[in-house]
């Protein structure tokens, strides 16, 4: 677990630290160790603007292997207090400053470093576009130690089709390239509560370039289930922990509210 420098723990935000890591929703984790899912069950990449319909069914969760050996996971968290405004500003936040990353997951999250940070601060830019082409550079555990990962963050439109985005009710949307895969994190406001849909998907072994498919992974080489199902699981742990922080950093950072951690400090 990485701790936080003498440095860090001055930053406002420190006390974010100290909060208890938030459990994925019951039965989540379950879905993910049932094993591999059928390929029925998956949006394989050519099919991927399927994802930009909120689709939380039980059997798309978890992780699986697509006909060609690369790998896909699959996961959704619902976030009751958070709101799409709040998860663009945490993708143009987080990365100016490590301590920022490792907050959403001391256990996993050692450091991140970023390229065009101007950008991710220019008032010109709408916040939901300042990520795009910003690279990050993380010190991560997903699940089989601390690795690093490149992730290059992409305009949507260079991904998904113009027809599909356009008629998707997506709240908001990142996506990404990173060393291994193409990821995407669509979020849709709830459909009959408070807050959203958080629906991450990873396709494994490939990139996205101007729409065009680039193989990353070899095509003999098939990742281990322990890969795919530490991504999943990690994925959920990450995300539910950032629903519960983030409406109070956001009210604290943004909206220059004072807030109160108690209910959930150590």
């Amino acid at each position: 677990m990485r701790t936080l420098t003498p440095e860090e723990q001055e930053k406002y935000y420190a006390k974010y630290y100290a909060l208890d890591l938030k459990a994925p929703a019951w039965g989540l984790k379950d879905l993910i160790m049932r094993g591999p899912m059928p390929v029925e069950n998956m949006i394989l990449i050519e099919n991927r603007d399927q994802v930009l319909t909120c689709d939380v069914s039980p059997e798309r969760i978890g992780y699986g292997y697509a006909p060609d050996g690369s790998g896909y996971v699959s996961t959704y968290t619902y976030m009751p207090e958070v709101t799409k405004d709040m998860i663009d500003w945490w993708f143009a936040w987080h990365g100016l400053e490590s301590a920022r990353y490792v907050i959403w997951d001391k256990e996993d999250h050692y450091s991140v470093e970023t390229t065009k940070a101007d950008r991710l601060t220019d008032e010109s830019i709408p916040m939901n576009e300042r990520i795009w082409g910003v690279t990050h550079k993380v010190l991560e555990d997903t699940g089989c130690g601390p690795e690093e990962i490149v992730i290059n963050f992409l305009d949507p439109s260079t991904v998904f089709s113009k027809e599909a985005l356009e008629s998707s009710d997506l709240a908001t949307i990142v996506c990404g390239n990173g060393s291994t895969a193409l990821m995407c994190h669509t979020i849709f406001n709830a459909p009959d509560a408070p807050g959203i849909l958080l629906c991450s998907h990873f396709w494994i072994g490939y990139n996205v370039v101007d729409h065009k498919l680039v193989r990353v992974i070899p095509e003999e080489v098939k990742l281990p289930e322990q890969v795919l199902r530490g991504l999943a699981l990690h994925s959920i742990k990450e995300y539910s922990n950032m629903g519960q922080f983030l409406p109070y950093l956001y009210a604290e950072t943004v909206e220059h509210k004072k807030v109160s951690l108690i209910p959930h400090m150590v």
